[in-house]
C-alpha cells in the first residue's frame, strides 16, 4: 500500500491521499462499504505513516453507495499530543470525490519498546476497535441470532441501561465476533427498527389483497395488520419506546418506512374515494388515524388482553367503515 502527502506534510491537518481498490465482498447488500473494510484500510494507512499501536476509539460512518471499483482514501493527523494521535481517513469515490465513508480514530501512545507492525498485518476487529456502523452482509442466521438477544436485553432493560456485552452473551456469541457484525449499540437499536419496519411493510404487501372493494380492502388491511401485530408485539413495542435514541439521521430514515406503509393505507382511502364507495376530505391524514388505532394492539395490550385479535379487528373495521362509507 502507497500513499503520496498532499499539502506541506510538516502540520499535524496535511492529507496522505491513497487509491484502494475495492472488491464486492468489501461492500454491505445496500452496497455501502463494509466495516471491516473501512477499518482495515484506515489501520495499514495509519500503520503506513508510523501508527504504533491499536486504536483505542473508533467511530465509522457509512454515507454512500460505493458504485466503482476503486475508492480515493484522504488521510489526515488531526492532532498528536501527549496522549497519542487522532487520525481521520475520509473515502472518497475515485470518479466523482463523493464522500463515502470516514473513520476516526485515536491511536493512543505507545509503550516503550512497542514495535512497528508491517502495513500488511491483518486487522483483528475488536472490542476496543469496534465499529460505529452495521456490517450489512452479515448472514440471515448471525443476524437473526443478534437481532433475538437485542431485543430480548433492550426489551428488559431498556436501550440505556442495555450494554452490548450482555447482548452478545444473550446471543452465545464472543464479544469480538458480535463486533464484526454490530459495530454500536446505535446501529443495533437502528438495524432492529429497520427491520421491524421493513417485516412489517413486506408482510402487509403480501397478505393484502388487491381485488376486492374499498370496504374489503381496508377490512383487510385491517386484518393484516393486526395479526402481524399479533406475532411481533414485543418488537413493535420495542421499536416505538426506543426509538428517540437514535440519531436524528437514523430516525428520518425509520419515518422515511413509517411514511411508505401509511402511504399504502391512503392508497386503499384513495381508491375508494375515487370509486364513489367512501368519502373523505383528507385521505393522508385518515391513513396515519387508522395506521395507529391498530396499533394499540401492541401499545395497549396491557389495557386488551382481555379481548381477541378479532374483537379488535371487529371494533376498529365498524368504526372506520362506519365513519367513511359514502
Amino acid at each position: 500500500m502507497t500513499a503520496q502527502p498532499e499539502g506541506d506534510g510538516r502540520t499535524p491537518t496535511h492529507a496522505i491521499v491513497h487509491r484502494q481498490a475495492v472488491a464486492q465482498a468489501d461492500r454491505g447488500r445496500d452496497g455501502r462499504l463494509e466495516a471491516g473494510f473501512l477499518l482495515r484500510v484506515a489501520r495499514a494507512l495509519a500503520i503506513g505513516q508510523g501508527a504504533e499501536s491499536s486504536f483505542d476509539d473508533v467511530q465509522l460512518r457509512a454515507f454512500a453507495t460505493c458504485d466503482g471499483d476503486e475508492v480515493s482514501c484522504r488521510l489526515h493527523l488531526l492532532a498528536a499530543n501527549g496522549s497519542g494521535r487522532t487520525w481521520r481517513i475520509a473515502f472518497q469515490s475515485a470518479v466523482d470525490a463523493e464522500l463515502l465513508a470516514e473513520v476516526t480514530a485515536h491511536e493512543p501512545r505507545a509503550d516503550s519498546g512497542a514495535s512497528v507492525a508491517a502495513a500488511t498485518t491483518p486487522v483483528v476487529v475488536t472490542e476496543r476497535d469496534a465499529p460505529a456502523i452495521p456490517a450489512t452482509a452479515t448472514a440471515d442466521a448471525r443476524w437473526q441470532q443478534i437481532f433475538e438477544a437485542a431485543c430480548e436485553v433492550i426489551g428488559r432493560r431498556g436501550y440505556g441501561a442495555a450494554s452490548m456485552r450482555e447482548i452478545a452473551k444473550t446471543a452465545g456469541l464472543p464479544i469480538a465476533t458480535m463486533y464484526q457484525h454490530i459495530g454500536a449499540k446505535e446501529d443495533l437499536l437502528f438495524m432492529i427498527t429497520k427491520g421491524c419496519m421493513e417485516q412489517l411493510f413486506a408482510a402487509f404487501e403480501r397478505d393484502l389483497p388487491r381485488d376486492g372493494t374499498a370496504a374489503e380492502n381496508l377490512h383487510d388491511a385491517i386484518s393484516a395488520y393486526v395479526d402481524y401485530i399479533g406475532r411481533n408485539r414485543r418488537y413493535i413495542n420495542l421499536v416505538y419506546r426506543e426509538t428517540h435514541a437514535l440519531s436524528a439521521d437514523n430516525r428520518e430514515k425509520i419515518f422515511a418506512i413509517e411514511r411508505a406503509f401509511a402511504a399504502r393505507w391512503q392508497s386503499i382511502l384513495d381508491a375508494g374515494v375515487a370509486n364513489g364507495e367512501l368519502r373523505c376530505a383528507d385521505t393522508g391524514l385518515a391513513a396515519h388515524v387508522l395506521y395507529f388505532t391498530c396499533t394499540i394492539w401492541a401499545l395497549r395490550y396491557w389495557a386488551l388482553e382481555s379481548f381477541t385479535a378479532d374483537d379488535l379487528k371487529t371494533c376498529i373495521g365498524t368504526m372506520v367503515l362506519d365513519g367513511l362509507r359514502a
